[in-house]
């Protein structure tokens, strides 16, 4: 008999999710237009590259990661699926027990052979010819250490039920129907996430040019050739990563900025400190500045999880 196969975080073949569209990956490369062959790290802060190099690794990961998401998400179960599924177990669970606590003499007789093997509830014939058995020949189901571990599971799968059912109720987890799976609900769409990692790809070799409001610019090919590269299909055909980009290109460029400015306010008080060591107030003003960036920064990566598609991002 064969196992039943199962959604798995991991992929059964991870080959699957090898990019497929070799042309595209050149036109990516040229987006990127990285400028020199040798490696180097920009800063400690950012720890990043801008070679040729690199910008192929990370045009490779980004296809892969894609494609990864894709298949992942296209059989990923809903609240319903595991709420059914915890449901089968505890009445797999009781149903098992019942039938194994139910048996009578005769049946145990016939599993004896393999009692010891399996664990199963004892034959008691041994006893038909004694008057009462001897104290320490009694015994009680419970003491099957099957028994024991089927009313674990049973127990188990009878709080998890209802601890999954009470949480789902929640207003925001209900299922509403749609197309989104517990994966994509957890994770983020495969195209918001390429929107997202892709946008950090091209921050490195083309700071400052990413955006969203012009459909034909460089972000934009960027990401379809991206794509292209990763399923073999031309983007030309495939509008899906528009609406993510344009819900996600305001938000992303102030993360950037953000990010930008609490580098820079990182290295001025580091370099203050170094100056003045014995006068631990010296960065005090540049210490709350940071405190307010990174407030801000939180407040901005809130907003990019919450984005969705056609609706007016909103920081709070």
């Amino acid at each position: 008999m064969r196992p039943v196969a199962h959604w798995s975080f991991k992929l059964a073949n991870g080959e699957m999710a090898l990019p497929v569209g070799t042309k595209h990956f050149k036109a990516a490369e040229r987006c990127l237009d990285a400028r020199t062959l040798l490696h180097y790290e920009i800063g400690p802060e950012l720890r990043a590259c801008a070679c040729v190099a690199c910008a192929g690794d990370a045009i490779q990961k980004l296809a892969v990661e894609y494609n990864t998401n894709r298949l992942l998400n296209e059989a990923a179960p809903r609240s319903k699926d595991v709420q059914n599924e915890i449901d089968a177990v505890l009445g797999a669970a009781e149903a098992l027990l019942k039938a194994l606590l139910g048996m009578n003499d005769y049946s145990r007789k016939a599993f004896a052979p393999y009692a010891n093997r399996l664990d199963l509830p004892v034959y008691l014939g041994y006893f038909d010819k004694e008057a009462d058995p001897p104290a320490h020949d009694l015994y009680s189901d419970l003491d099957s250490e099957l028994i024991k571990n089927l009313i674990a599971v049973r127990n188990a799968a009878e709080i998890v039920s209802a601890k999954y059912k009470e949480t789902r109720e929640k207003p925001a987890l209900l299922d509403r129907g749609g197309n989104t799976n517990l994966f994509k609900e957890e994770h983020g769409s495969p195209d918001s996430n390429l929107v997202r990692n892709g946008w950090i790809v091209f921050e490195i070799f083309q700071p400052g040019k990413a955006s969203g409001t012009t459909t034909n610019g460089a972000f934009h090919q960027f990401l379809g050739h991206v794509y292209g590269y990763a399923t073999g299909k031309d983007p030309e055909n495939y509008s899906g990563l528009d609406g993510w980009i344009k819900a996600l290109a305001g938000l992303l460029r102030q993360r950037q900025d953000c990010l930008g400015e609490e580098i820079a306010l990182a290295r001025e008080m580091r370099a203050l400190e170094a100056i003045n060591p014995d006068h631990p107030f010296a960065a005090t003003d540049l210490r709350s500045r940071l405190d307010v960036v990174r407030q801000k920064l939180k407040k901005i990566e809130r907003a990019i999880q919450d984005a969705r598609q056609g609706k007016k991002p909103v920081i709070s």
